[in-house]
């Protein structure tokens, strides 16, 4: 089989990150995903990383609870890029400091940590890592998403971030037969968490939405000269899109605000 073949016939892989991207700025996600350009971290994502990598290690019991506070400050004072106003970093270490200085752990027993799973829908798989999931003492399981966001925010949206959730709900089905019953993002650097009963109607309802992305996707990529929208957000795109340094649009836009 040609190396042509071999392009042709591979599998279309998407995870929710990725939907999510073309759904937020379809020119971030052809940069990104069709121009391969480099992909750049940010001060949220490096501190979501480093959260939830000493958590993931206090669980599996690689590190002590009385170690966290000093892995917290060492690993944060390590960060290689800082935030861009003192007040976001400050907020930041407060909030998290606050979160490790009293942590218990998880109610929710025989927890899994970190799972990568693929999910076949249709044509294409879904591929996701479930930060934790367990059952309590009735065998009924939960999800929970590790979050460095604020739930008050002006960017979070409960109704499409639980979205995530839902389609990991499938791989649960897939591996254990139900559904789980509880779907929970823990929200670390604000030392709170929501927490939602599973609801059927709003799992096909997240799945319809996914396949109803990846069709908008696959139409643009198929369509020779498809124009990429391009969604402004003056902070996000400065500080947060991974391919803030190679976009066109965005400094196009910069230019004219300086003129």
């Amino acid at each position: 089989m040609t190396s042509h073949n071999l392009q042709k016939n591979k599998p279309k892989i998407y995870s929710f990150s990725k939907l999510g991207t073309f759904e937020n700025c379809e020119y971030s996600y052809k940069l990104g995903y069709v121009d391969k350009v480099e992909n750049l971290d940010n001060f949220w994502g490096l501190l979501g990383g480093l959260s939830h990598s000493i958590i993931e290690e206090v669980e599996q019991g690689k590190i002590k609870r009385e170690q966290l506070l000093y892995e917290f400050t060492k690993r944060y004072g390590e960060m290689p890029i800082q935030a861009p106003f003192k007040a976001i970093a400050t907020n930041a270490y407060n909030g998290l400091h606050k979160y490790f200085s009293n942590y218990k752990g998880f109610k929710t027993k025989n927890l899994v940590i970190e799972e990568e799973f693929y999910v076949k829908f249709d044509h294409f798989w879904l591929r996701g890592y479930i930060d934790m999931y367990g059952n309590d003492s009735n065998g009924d399981i939960t999800i929970i998403d590790h979050k460095i966001s604020n739930p008050e925010g002006k960017s979070w949206d409960t109704d499409k971030k639980i979205r995530q959730l839902y389609l990991y709900s499938a791989y649960i089905w897939l591996k254990f037969g139900k559904f789980p019953k509880w779907l929970v993002f823990n929200f670390i650097k604000e030392n709170t968490y929501i927490r939602q009963q599973f609801d059927m109607e709003k799992f096909k309802e997240s799945v319809q939405w996914m396949k109803d992305t990846v069709k908008k996707i696959e139409d643009a990529e198929n369509t020779e000269g498809y124009m990429y929208d391009a969604n402004f957000s003056d902070f996000f795109c400065s500080n947060i899109c991974g391919v803030r340094n190679s976009c066109p649009m965005y400094a196009k836009k910069d230019l004219l605000n300086r003129l």
